[in-house]
C-alpha cells in the first residue's frame, strides 16, 4: 500500500545574474571570479533581460512566495553608477509588474556610502549582501581585502539605516584564521543583525595568490574535518 507523499515546494527562488569581477578594485588572495562564474564575457542589460525571461516561466504558477533577481559574481555597487542603474532599471521593471518580489545584490563593504544606497532606493532594491570574509582585522589583511574591519561595520550601519536588508558572508579558514577568529567573526555578525548569513570554507583554487601561498607552504588549507567544525560551531551561534 503505497503512503501519502508530502511534497514539499519551495518558497524562494533566486535568478542570479552573474557578474564576473566587474566592480572589484584588487584581486584578493583567494578569488579568480572568473573561474567560479565559467562566464568571462561582459553582462549587458539586455541579458539580464533575457535571463529573467528565461526563469520566469519555470517559477510562476508554483507557489512560490518570494522570487529575487539578484547580481552576483562581482562588487556590484563597485560598477559605474551608470551602469548600476541601467542593470537595475531592467530589474525594477519587473518588480513594478509584480513579476519578481526583491532585487538583490552582493558587494564589497568599502563600495557602500549615501550616493550609492540613494541610487538602489531610487530603483527600490532591498537586500545588500556584503563580502565581510572576516572581522578579525589580521584575518583582512592578510587575505589582501583592500579595506578595513572600520569599512564593515560603517557598511553595516549605513544599510540598516537605509532600511534595506543585510545580508553577510563570511569565510572560514582564511590565511592566519583560526576557530576562535572564526567564532569572533559569527558574533560580530550576529551583532549587526543581518537578514542573511552565509558560510564559506575556503577552497584554493588556481590563478589565485593563495594556490602560490599554499605550494610555498605558507599557507594551510583546511582538512574536510577542519572544515566541517568550524562551519558547525559558527552556524550554531548564527
Amino acid at each position: 500500500m503505497l503512503g501519502k507523499m508530502n511534497i514539499v515546494m519551495k518558497k524562494h527562488a533566486i535568478i542570479p545574474v552573474f557578474i564576473p569581477h566587474r566592480g572589484c578594485p584588487n584581486d584578493c588572495v583567494f578569488c579568480n571570479q572568473k573561474a567560479i562564474t565559467a562566464r568571462q564575457a561582459d553582462v549587458t542589460p539586455e541579458d539580464v533581460k533575457n535571463l529573467i525571461e528565461s526563469y520566469l516561466p519555470t517559477l510562476t504558477g508554483r507557489g512560490i512566495e518570494t522570487i529575487e533577481v539578484a547580481f552576483f559574481g562581482g562588487s556590484f555597487t563597485g560598477i559605474p553608477m551608470e551602469d548600476q542603474s541601467a542593470f537595475l532599471a531592467v530589474a525594477k521593471e519587473y518588480k513594478d509588474k509584480g513579476l519578481i518580489d526583491k532585487i538583490h545584490m552582493s558587494t564589497r563593504p568599502d563600495y557602500i556610502n549615501r550616493e550609492i544606497l540613494d541610487n538602489l532606493k531610487k530603483y527600490d532594491a532591498d537586500v545588500i549582501e556584503l563580502g565581510v570574509q572576516s572581522f578579525d582585522p589580521d584575518v583582512i589583511k592578510a587575505s589582501e581585502r583592500g579595506h578595513t574591519v572600520e569599512d564593515v561595520y560603517k557598511a553595516c550601519d549605513l544599510i540598516h539605516e537605509y532600511g534595506f536588508e543585510l545580508g553577510i558572508q563570511l569565510m572560514i579558514g582564511l590565511p592566519v584564521d583560526s576557530l576562535e577568529k572564526c567564532i569572533f567573526s559569527a558574533k560580530e555578525a550576529v551583532r549587526m543583525k543581518p537578514s542573511i548569513a552565509r558560510l564559506y570554507p575556503t577552497i584554493v583554487l588556481n590563478d589565485t595568490k593563495l594556490l602560490e601561498m599554499y605550494l610555498a607552504g605558507t599557507y594551510h588549507a583546511l582538512t574536510s574535518d577542519e572544515a566541517v567544525l568550524m562551519t558547525k560551531e559558527m552556524y550554531k551561534i548564527l
